[in-house]
């Protein structure tokens, strides 16, 4: 099967001199690589196509998460679609080949990788890598939803890969939400009766050291989506469970290792809480509040939402 690698950017140029050789390293090597920049004010552009790669140059207010990517994978060939962000780094030169082994199961419609923190990640950016990014492989099917609620539909868009012929047939990502398009899709596919695989032998590294501000900002986002997305807490219940599931485990290990960090992790689990609640009640904020409250500001310039 054919890999199409894609990768949106938008002022990459701190990132690429480690994402560009690890990205030439890769063996097997994608069969086709599209950069998609939102109008780049630095030096992307010359130093992705320098680098061989396809470039493809869109208006700044035009981008989207779902929406920039569905544009990408349109302009696409191949039968799987790996999905990357500019600041995440390829680990396993053979990272394609592993991604694209799982959907030798045809079941599998989704795969996505591992995540490893950065080395200069902070110690509440590593943790979250070691919560959502276990080392152990799985499978998730509509079966676990019962069960799992949200956690059967996590997913990253950060290295994620997409069964070309299942991303088209439920309609790609959804363009009318900030972010999370990834994890709507996962439960859209799972839903269908496809399969969603967790490759933990493909890693790439990618961590945000988020402050505070950015954390409810993130959250707000993620609490937009979901209310615009009703159907999506319906049918993949426990949001709620999760998130007090990742306090626990955070607050667990910081007994035994920190201490002294226990009020600030608390606190930046409260902003995140915060941030949530206030993306999911959005409607009741006036205009321009969404606007400055999200960590997406391009999207309230477009939305109706």
């Amino acid at each position: 099967m054919k890999v199409a690698l894609v990768v949106p950017t938008w002022n990459a140029g701190p990132h690429l001199g480690r994402f560009i050789p690890a990205a030439l390293a890769l063996d097997p090597a994608p069969d086709e690589v599209l950069i998609v920049d939102s109008g780049s004010r630095d030096d992307t552009v010359p130093r992705c196509r320098a680098a061989g790669f396809d470039v493809h140059i869109i208006e700044p207010g035009t981008f989207g998460h779902g929406r920039t990517r569905n544009l990408a994978a349109r302009r696409t060939e191949a039968d799987i679609l790996l999905f990357m962000t500019q600041d995440a780094v390829p680990l396993d030169r053979d990272l394609v080949g592993r991604l694209a082994g799982a959907f030798e199961d045809p079941r599998v419609g989704h795969a996505y990788a591992r995540q490893v923190p950065h080395p200069d990640a902070t110690p509440a950016a590593a943790f979250a890598r070691r919560f959502n990014y276990p080392p152990e492989s799985f499978t998730r099917t509509w079966a676990d939803v019962a069960e799992m609620g949200v956690t059967a539909c996590f997913t990253s868009n950060s290295c994620a890969a997409y069964r070309r012929s299942v991303f088209f047939a439920l309609g790609g990502f959804d363009e009318g939400v900030p972010v999370s398009e990834d994890t709507l899709f996962a439960a859209r596919m799972l839903r269908a009766g496809h399969h969603l695989r967790y490759v933990a032998e493909a890693r790439v590294a990618h961590s945000h050291n988020y402050t505070w501000r950015q954390e409810f900002r993130r959250y707000f986002d993620i609490g937009v989506a979901h209310g615009l997305a009703p159907w999506y807490l319906e049918l993949a219940h426990g949001v709620g469970g999760r998130g007090r599931d990742f306090v626990r485990a955070e607050l667990a290990e910081l007994l035994r290792t920190r201490p002294h960090a226990i009020p600030a992790a608390l606190g930046r689990n409260a902003v995140r809480w915060l941030g949530y609640q206030a993306g999911r009640r959005h409607r009741r904020l006036p205009a321009p509040w969404r606007e400055r409250l999200s960590g997406q500001p391009h999207f309230w310039r477009t939305s109706t939402a």
